[in-house]
């Protein structure tokens, strides 16, 4: 089979039938919010005591996450097979649940008795279904737990609802009265029962025993009248249909299954969950014509809005008698943070808030810990999903935020577990930004369904917003520099001449590039120490990844240095400081009187709000954009230059993480570079795969691969550094060889890993300074990843996340291979036959990414092992067992 054809086919799985339909009928991507009606029978189905099941796992050890998911899929690969047979669609999944429907043809939905026929043998076939399930669902216990299922039908108009949109992101879900009949259904079934909603009886009531119950609805009794089973039809997509649908499909997995690896989508991963609740809503968005749809489009961007600007993805999207209930995540490759807990709690709330403005009640709970991430279904049908007991708690939170809501008549409330709590605390006491902005009122001890103990609670809330706008000197370095010395005199020799040249002296461009952890910020504190008595001011900003699409963003802070705006400055006084210090120069023609007439241009980048003026109100938005560019780039040569100033000239502009710099800023940069003097220019990144690369602008690659640039990159620590660092860091005058030797395997001279690990070490008791040389005072296991922090596990999983789906596949199989290993032994034991040829290209990649290193070698191949073993087990410490034991097998195949 084609790639292409294999391609589509994978993604075809993860959207229901009613979106490959629309598809099928017009390859168009989706571009507008909209809402198709459908007539049909809709039902939900129900696996009992799967939560308790997953709970009674976690507390006695019997098993894990990761066999939790293997059962679930055995249980819903049987429903899905089920009710394929009876020609149903699975549209939905809802954590141990799903949903069918049985659409009516559209060619009888406007036809008095050929519709209400059409309907009533569309309940009929979803009844058959219903009666198959229970006969062929496994009835013997698990665990002492009995298995089995509940099942509510629903039928009437069902509108398939397309919502969303943001960063091409489109959102699914289905809305009408049947929902709510069903889930009602649901509420009154017990084990093994099938329960129809009254008007899901009233077309077929004489065909079945049933007993009725408050409402209209009926618990049906044994089957009498058998329907004859036939498949749904199914249609197969050509792979020109990619583009449309992959709106629909989760970043988790598109990168993956565009690279064909269904089976290396499960991993085990620590997440920060929410569960948001949206009473009262969902089941009325309805005809696009009609308001429900404009505002239900307004709900789901405010709430794409918070999510992705905090770098979360939405995991779920259903509707039930109770209202919306949306399910998130952060943690989710590709965007897995070290502050992922603290990114949740500021997302949440931000949601909050705006579900507040759109006058939409909401009810939140939030919780952190390890859960299995993969999908769940088969061949015909799956999604991507997440299982363990924090999301169970998660869902148990949001009730217990919906109970607080209603006793308090308030229109929103927000808790979050202890873990959630504990993890931004520490965050908090390491200066992470996010986590310093949040505050949590008193624990609560409260009693959630499913927990035999009482759970704590936290309610967060924000503090006033803090300047993120990072000044010169505003990074403490403790101690003193560790190595970097040979950095240090490189650099030196730089800052010598820029403050003492004059307007002629061209630009100069110092590039720092190193892994996260390397020390580029510490390394950058002690520039500022070394340049803090020379006569030239320092301007200092950072790359945001949250902001990678918002113009300037990293010239915003510079701007805002530039002209003394503080955060607690009015708008009134903030716009005085810009008004005062506009250009006024001796033989500066058109200024200051033309630069008060383009003040409007500033505002994008600078915390501002002037009015636009008669010649900024004609200019287009090309126009604009060059004129904006211009005065930007004359507002920093004024500056830079010497004399004229009441201040010092800037002379020292530092930019940090530009690998997250947007396109305005890269151009604002190269004209800076060839058109500010004299000035000292110093930006750091971290190291850039083939793919990142192609992906930046040209203005970037201009500046990169300036002929002027120096590049400075910084390597691992040796042994005599990483004594005196970890000296210093712990308190002690000197550490043992063996220490050394420990922490040199595993960080490979990676500076902040050796610090965090040595810290972390300290703090569980493991290291003993009774004596004059500190030392190990016990074997700490390789593979326990307890050791290593959760900000660097986290740090170095969005690491490999960044990396292309064939490179994250090499990784993992490398952990499992006894080091040194071969490029030759991967090739033999990667599963996609389409790549083998690339993997030595590839691995060329990951051993200039640090990933791994080759070791001396003869004649024969090189031999490669991991360039440290943190990074290794980390790696290791995603896969789940199933995952392994299917790689050992590829490699016993290929030796």
């Amino acid at each position: 089979m084609a790639p292409e054809e294999t391609a589509v086919q994978l993604l075809q799985r993860y959207v229901p039938p009613l979106i490959v339909r629309q598809i099928f009928r017009d390859r168009s991507p989706i571009n507008r919010p909209k809402a198709d009606r459908i007539t049909g029978a809709v039902l939900f189905a129900d696996i009992t005591n799967f939560t308790a099941l997953s709970e009674k796992f976690v507390y006695s050890n019997i098993s894990s996450a990761e066999e939790l998911a293997i059962l679930l899929n055995r249980f819903f690969n049987r429903l899905i097979t089920i009710v394929h047979e009876h020609g149903g669609e699975v549209t939905k999944f809802a954590g141990d649940a799903l949903i069918a429907l049985w659409p009516v043809p559209e060619s009888t939905i406007r036809f008095g008795h050929e519709a209400r026929k059409a309907l009533t043998g569309a309940i009929d076939r979803a009844i058959s279904c219903s009666y198959d399930i229970q006969k062929n669902f496994p009835q013997e216990p698990i665990e002492g737990l009995e298995v089995s299922v509940e099942i509510g039908i629903g039928a009437g108009d069902v509108y398939s609802v397309y919502l969303g949109g943001k960063l091409a992101r489109w959102e699914f879900l289905l809305s009408g009265s049947p929902l709510v009949q069903m889930s009602k259904a649901i509420n009154i079934a017990d084990p093994g029962d099938i329960v129809l909603s009254s008007q899901a009886w009233e077309l077929v009531g004489g065909k079945y025993p049933g007993q009725v119950f408050s409402g209209g609805y009926v618990k049906l009794g044994e089957q009498k009248v058998a329907v004859e089973a036939e498949a749904a039809p199914e249609l197969q997509l050509s792979s020109d249909a990619i583009e449309a649908i992959k709106p629909f499909i989760p970043a988790a997995i598109i990168s993956r299954l565009d690279a064909g690896m269904t089976e290396w989508l499960s991993e085990l991963r620590r997440v920060s969950v929410i569960f948001i609740l949206l009473p009262g809503y969902g089941a009325s968005i309805t005809h696009p014509f009609e308001r429900t749809l404009p505002e239900a489009q307004g709900v789901m961007q405010a709430l794409q809005e918070a999510l992705y600007r905090f770098g979360g993805s939405i995991n779920k999207l259903n509707v039930d008698d109770k209202g919306i209930t949306l399910v998130a995540a952060f943690g989710l490759p590709p965007f897995s943070h070290p502050d992922d807990a603290a990114r949740a709690v500021h997302s949440a709330l931000l949601m909050q808030s705006e579900l507040d403005r759109l006058n939409r009640p909401s009810s939140i709970g939030i919780t952190t810990g390890w859960v299995y991430c993969g999908p769940i279904g088969n061949k015909k049908r799956s999604e991507y999903t997440l299982i363990g007991d924090e999301v169970n708690l998660a869902t148990r939170l949001m009730q217990v935020a919906e109970a607080k809501r209603l006793s308090n008549y308030g229109t929103a409330e927000l808790v979050c577990d202890e873990s959630t709590y504990l993890e931004i605390d520490e965050l908090s006491k390491k200066g992470n930004l996010l986590a310093r902005q949040l505050s949590f009122g008193q624990k609560k001890a409260v009693k959630v369904k499913g927990k035999a103990g009482l759970v704590e609670i936290y309610r967060p809330h924000t503090k006033p917003w803090i300047d993120i706008v990072r000044k010169p000197y505003d990074i403490q370095n403790k101690g003193t520099l560790v190595g970097r010395r040979e950095e240090m005199d490189q650099i030196r020799d730089y800052i010598r001449e820029v403050n003492s040249a004059d307007r002629r002296h061209r630009g100069q461009l110092i590039v720092v590039e190193g892994e996260a952890g390397m020390g580029k910020t510490f390394f950058i504190g002690e520039i500022q120490r070394k340049a803090e008595n020379n006569s030239g001011r320092i301007l200092i900003s950072s790359g945001q990844r949250l902001q990678q699409n918002s113009d300037y963003h990293t010239w915003k802070p510079i701007f805002q240095q530039l002209y003394g705006i503080e955060s607690q400055d009015s708008v009134e006084l903030r716009k005085a400081k810009v008004l005062a210090k506009l250009p006024y120069l001796p033989g500066e023609r058109g200024y200051p009187a033309l630069a008060r007439d383009l003040a409007s241009l500033l505002n994008p980048v600078l915390p501002v709000r002037f009015p636009e003026t008669p010649t900024t109100k004609q200019l287009d938005p090309g126009t604009r954009t060059r004129i904006r560019k211009e005065f930007l780039l004359r507002l920093l040569q004024i500056a830079a230059a010497p004399g004229g100033n009441r201040e010092k000239p800037a002379r020292f502009i530092i930019i940090e993480d530009v690998q997250w710099m947007d396109k305005a800023s890269w151009d604002l940069t190269l004209e800076v570079l060839n058109s500010v003097r004299p000035l000292l220019l110093l930006l750091t990144m971290r190291p850039l795969n083939k793919v990142e690369k192609r992906q930046l602008p040209k203005s970037a690659v201009l500046v990169l691969n300036n002929k002027k640039a120096a590049w400075i990159r910084l390597e691992g620590f040796t042994s005599e550094q990483i004594n005196k660092l970890v000296s210093q860091s712990i308190g002690v005058n000197e550490i043992a060889s063996n220490f050394i030797e420990f922490l040199q395997e595993k960080t490979g001279g990676h500076p902040q890993l050796c610090k965090e690990l040595a810290i972390n070490l300290l703090a569980k008791g493991l290291i003993d300074k009774s004596s004059s040389i500190a030392d190990l005072n016990l074997a700490v296991s390789a593979d326990d990843r307890h050791v290593v922090p959760i900000e660097i596990h986290k740090s170095i999983i969005g690491r490999i996340d960044q990396l292309p789906a064939p490179q994250q596949v090499i990784l993992k199989i490398a952990t499992l291979i006894e080091q040194p290993f071969t490029a030759e032994l991967i090739r033999k034991a990667y599963p996609i036959n389409r790549d083998k040829g690339l993997i030595g290209r590839h691995m060329d990649d990951l051993e200039r990414m640090r990933f791994i290193r080759h070791t001396p070698y003869g004649p024969g191949e090189r031999l490669f092992i991991f360039d440290n073993t943190i990074v290794r087990d980390e790696i290791r410490s995603l896969m789940p067992d199933k995952q392994k034991r299917e790689i050992q097998a590829l490699l016993t195949m290929a030796s």
